[in-house]
């Protein structure tokens, strides 16, 4: 696909993910940029603020923008709000995605999803059966659907364990600002997944674009790591203390969802397709590093 000629319409700009998704195709396309609501940095790409889930709004953006392809990386990816927010869950992860492909039916649809697509037994690849054990996972494979039904060109790409050093919440954040700050901080030790920074993940979202790829890709991190051996990894990369971080087990957490056991992603028909590897944790925190 030859993104220069392309308009391209990224969702959830705002988002871990959207943020980078909008560097990295910044200047590559014809570029606008989604966001829930204004937000608090001025970009020079072209932007629409407002609320996906609601039918009128998304009528009216039709009418104003049209885009070869849509990348959705909107989503509400709090998995314990979901759990116990399911209609807001539903909203944002189904409801929203029905309305892009029912009023954008000619835009290529290339959209994010999660491992937890997966249930708690194996590492997911593309094409195994999904079975989610929470309301998140749940509603994003509703949407996963939604997508297929729409069009064999369409593309999923399933992500998971994402980090960065930005102002938007995640774990690599907690777990460095925590230690710095000589806090103690708990890792779960009996639940693993393949972390990957935001910003090599949308790298890898844009080379996908690019290569106009249909179906489903994984994109994950080459190591699988529990939340507290991630959290040990920063602390050794970084110089920090990590006698404050305590193992402890996923069950001690009260009103939490269910996560699967054995989170994380098969990555190897991504890596066959783009011809490179996975990167590394220690790769992937050089590359962090640089913005801190």
């Amino acid at each position: 696909m030859n993104l220069n000629d392309s308009k391209i319409l990224i969702t959830g700009a705002g988002g871990l993910l959207g943020f980078r998704l909008g560097e990295t195709f910044s200047g590559k396309c014809d570029l606008t940029l989604h966001y829930h609501s204004t937000p608090d940095k001025k970009s020079s790409e072209k932007q629409q603020i407002g609320d996906l889930s609601n039918i009128d709004y998304v009528k009216e953006l039709s009418q104003s923008i049209r885009p070869d392809v849509i990348i959705n990386s909107a989503a509400l990816a709090d998995v314990d709000r979901c759990e116990f927010e399911p209609e807001e869950s539903r909203k944002i992860n189904v409801k929203a995605v029905k309305l892009l492909l029912k009023y954008f039916p000619d835009a290529k649809f290339v959209h994010v999803s999660t491992d937890y697509a997966f249930d708690t037994d194996h590492v997911g690849k593309p094409d195994d059966e999904r079975s989610p054990v929470n309301t998140y996972g749940q509603h994003k494979v509703e949407g996963e659907k939604l997508v297929q039904a729409a069009s064999e060109n369409n593309l999923i790409i399933r992500v998971n364990t994402l980090f960065d050093y930005t102002d938007k919440r995640n774990f690599f954040k907690y777990v460095f600002d925590s230690l710095r700050a000589s806090k103690k901080i708990s890792g779960v030790k009996d639940q693993t997944s393949n972390p990957i920074s935001a910003i090599t993940t949308a790298e890898l979202i844009f080379e996908l674009t690019k290569a106009d790829a249909t179906g489903c890709f994984h994109i994950g991190g080459a190591e699988f790591v529990s939340r507290y051996e991630f959290a040990v990894r920063v602390a050794d990369y970084f110089k920090l203390d990590k006698s404050f971080i305590v193992p402890v087990e996923a069950d001690s957490f009260e009103h939490r969802a269910r996560r699967p056991q054995m989170a994380g992603l098969d990555c190897e028909k991504t890596e066959e397709l783009l011809g490179r590897k996975m990167p590394a944790l220690e790769e992937e925190f050089r590359l962090v590093s640089r913005v801190i």
